[in-house]
């Protein structure tokens, strides 16, 4: 107490006292403020200029993928894919054309997975077909809406729908128009629209695309309306589109150029960086709160009072300044993570080339005849594709109900198939294969009109030949129309190709999965006919045609091998689906049991059965002795020595089918761990700095096909993978002291240590370097 009062007394010390905390603490609390400010201003400048470099790089990633995404379907929408299922009065128009519609529609893989569904809306024929199903107008909820949406803007064929933050459920069939939405309003260059194109954009994959350009504030994206399109925090980002409203004119703002704005929310500072594209015309915002810029500034501050107290209580246990670190502002930043699905090329110039193509467009379909011609011819191609496959053998009861149903083809109670042929010699040579299929061609395009009474089918050139089917629900009457076939052919090519006809016709069948026979029986016949009459000379007027059933054995008839049940079996055996391929087995031999098949005849069914298997193996590259021991001939053998169905039976399952898909599972399985490892010793030698696409180039490996491997076997995704390996060399790196934290993230291939930050706390939910003071705390423990 008295050494307190001793010091009051000394008024020149307390003075002196004053004066030296003066000298000590002013120049710590003048530095101090002046560095807050000027970190403030600082950070401030920093931020904005990052935020306009982030803001800028999302504008231009996004417009590229949409651009790409616009002028593919933009060319779709005109494609000859659309316009059977445009022109088309009913559900369907054919079952190619709706396989062609799905596939192009799917077939673009490097923007697939930013589209969730598709719809093409025909309102004059009522139908809507999508990757859903197919309904009818009248059948959806939202019917209006799609008329509406039909008749508006008619001055835009194309646009965006922006139903972002509008939510829509219902138990009756809809056309999703939630979230994002681009509508193509067809036809294109006709002034009547009566179709739309609609492409659903994945809300997942569009925000990740908003998200991923590395932009260190929170994004806000407004439609060409001003509507709301994206916003990471919904309420913040209503005020600053409330600024952006009443703020600035879109006409009067230069698209393309950054401007800069504040707005307040809640009582706080938010610096905005926004930017219109001149593609899109959609508004790109990009907001951050003012209070990030005070965190490393705060910290100075705080440091300086500190010192200024301690020297206050210390009196002269101080140093007159002290060295004050001043920090860089944290920046508050979402890590760039590459999208493995995106396409490599965004930095490329495209140009309009939407523009270009619809110009184009307009330039070769001036009217709507052209398109119907276009169709019609589409229709007699599938028509043959139908015919060709029926020849083949390759259709099953189903896939043929259905295509009759799609291609509105009648067959009749008896059919026949006609086989014709010309001269292949034309002064006094033999025509070149290419000569004869043009001759054919022209023979069949110019066929009369008349023989579209007489045909099921458009005639069909296949070998050198062409093949007719005719049929009626009368016998009588069929065999009339065979007769008036070939007259009407003979008199025809007589007279525009001055060449005589030779045909083969078949015996009357009844089911059209009998075609392959009956063209093999006409083939039989013509070649008959041909060496009966070897001479093709013009002048003889005498018909020259063949009934199979004149030439045919008059033992019992023979059975037609399946080609169908063959063609399942190796699909089955391919796939590795024992279930399925015993159960083909089962109905392989059941029909030639029930087909009553003679027993020369159900040796070749059985060889030849026998050899589709072994082909199935061959083409995968399996050794056949290696596969059954005891050498493939012993196989026949086998075969041979089984006396009843149950035990050949037994034979395929056991002997013959079970081995080799086991074979083919375990050389299936062993390529994919190879392909595993080759995955993981090059991401692990590139430490994670390797995208998608990258990888599938230098292990010549599709992309998907990498991305499956590592679902199905490490349950991960290929970012994912690439995290973890990454964030173990972070680890792995961060144990050695001598190593700034900026030296490994330059190590590690990131654009900045803020990044690597961000992107170390994402997955390790603790910064850099508080996982090296965790580490060097346990070291200690253990130690």
């Amino acid at each position: 107490m008295n050494h307190l009062k001793r010091y009051t007394k000394k008024k020149f010390e307390k003075r002196i006292l004053v004066y030296l905390m003066l000298i000590s603490t002013i120049p710590v609390l003048v530095l101090g403020i002046t560095s807050y400010f000027s970190s403030v201003r600082h950070a401030t400048e920093q931020m904005d200029a990052s935020n306009d470099s982030a803001l800028l790089q999302t504008m231009q990633g996004v417009d590229s993928v949409l651009d790409n995404i616009k002028q593919y379907y933009g060319t779709v929408a005109d494609s000859a894919e659309l316009r059977p299922l445009m022109e088309s009065r009913t559900a369907g128009a054919g079952y190619a054309a709706l396989q062609s519609f799905m596939e192009v529609m799917a077939s673009k893989i490097d923007f697939i997975h930013y589209i969730s569904g598709y719809s093409l809306v025909n309102i004059k024929s009522g139908w809507i077909y999508g990757n859903q199903g197919i309904y009818h107008v009248d059948e959806v909820e939202n019917r209006e809406e799609l008329k509406h949406l039909l008749s508006s803007k008619k001055e835009m064929p194309t646009f965006w729908l922006n139903h972002t933050y509008e939510e829509w459920s219902s138990p009756s069939p809809y056309v999703d128009l939630s979230y994002l939405s681009l509508i193509f309003r067809l036809p294109l260059i006709s002034e009547e629209k009566y179709s739309m194109l609609i492409i659903n954009m994945d809300r997942g994959a569009v925000e990740k695309l908003f998200q991923g350009s590395g932009s260190m504030g929170n994004m806000l994206v407004l439609d060409s309306n001003g509507e709301l399109l994206y916003a990471e925090n919904r309420e913040i980002g209503q005020a600053a589109q409330e600024q952006l409203t009443t703020g600035y004119e879109r006409t009067q703002t230069e698209k393309g150029s950054v401007f800069r704005d504040l707005f307040q929310y809640d009582g706080h500072t938010y610096h905005m960086s926004a930017v219109i594209s001149s593609n899109s015309e959609w508004t790109y915002v990009s907001y951050y709160d003012e209070r990030l810029t005070q965190t490393g500034a705060n910290e100075i501050l705080l440091t300086a009072i500190g010192i200024s107290v301690a020297m206050l209580l210390a009196v002269f246990l101080f140093s007159l300044l002290g060295t004050y670190q001043i920090y860089k502002p944290v920046k508050t930043t979402f890590e760039n993570i590459h999208d493995l699905f995106l396409p490599q090329d965004t930095e490329e110039e495209h140009g309009d080339e939407f523009g270009y193509i619809e110009r184009g467009i307009n330039h070769l379909y001036a009217h709507n005849q052209e398109l119907s011609v276009m169709v019609q011819m589409q229709q007699e191609q599938l028509t043959e594709l139908f015919t060709l496959r029926l020849m083949r053998g390759q259709m099953t009861q189903e896939t043929l109900q259905s295509n009759l149903e799609l291609l509105h083809i009648t067959p009749r109670k008896f059919m026949s198939v006609i086989l014709l042929a010309v001269s292949s010699h034309r002064e006094g040579r033999r025509l070149s294969d290419a000569e004869l299929d043009a001759l054919y061609l022209a023979i069949a395009k110019g066929v009369p009109e008349k023989m579209s009474e007489l045909l099921i089918v458009a005639p069909v050139n296949y070998l050198h030949a062409l093949v007719f089917l005719t049929g009626d629900d009368d016998e009588q009457r069929l065999e009339e129309k065979q007769e008036e076939v070939y007259r009407v052919m003979n008199q025809y090519v007589r007279q525009t190709f001055e060449s005589p006809i030779k045909a083969g016709i078949s015996r009357p069948f009844r089911n059209l999965l009998d075609f392959r026979k009956a063209y093999n029986e006409s083939v039989e016949a013509l070649k008959v006919e041909r060496q009966s009459h070897v001479s093709w000379d013009l002048s003889d007027t005498e018909e020259r045609l063949t009934y199979y059933s004149d030439v045919a054995p008059e033992d019992k008839e023979s059975n037609t091998y399946n080609i169908v049940i063959q063609n399942q079996m190796k699909d089955a055996v391919d796939k590795c689906d024992e279930a399925q391929a015993f159960q083909v087995v089962d109905q392989f031999l059941a029909e030639i049991r029930g087909n009553g098949v003679r027993l020369n005849e159900q040796y070749y069914f059985l060889h030849r059965f026998l050899v589709a298997v072994l082909n199935v193996a061959s083409d995968a590259g399996l050794n056949i002795n290696s596969l059954y021991p005891e050498s493939a001939s012993n196989l026949f053998r086998q075969l041979d020595s089984q006396f009843s169905w149950d035990d050949i039976a037994a034979f395929y399952k056991d002997t013959l089918i079970r081995p080799m898909i086991a074979r083919l599972k375990d050389l299936r399985k062993n390529s994919r761990s190879m392909i595993l490892e080759k995955i993981e010793q090059l991401v692990k030698e590139r430490d994670g700095d390797i995208t998608l696409t990258e990888c599938a180039d230098q292990i010549n490996c599709h992309a998907n096909y990498i991305w499956r491997i590592l679902k199905d076997t490490r349950q991960q995704t290929f970012s994912d993978f690439v995290a973890e390996v990454r964030m173990a060399k972070a680890k792995e790196l961060l144990k050695r002291e001598e190593l700034a934290v900026g030296d490994i993230a330059d190590m590690l291939k990131f654009t900045n240590p803020q990044n690597f930050i961000r992107y170390f706390k994402k997955y390790a939910n603790m910064t850099p370097g508080q996982y090296r003071k965790k580490m060097q705390s346990e070291t200690e423990r253990t130690g």
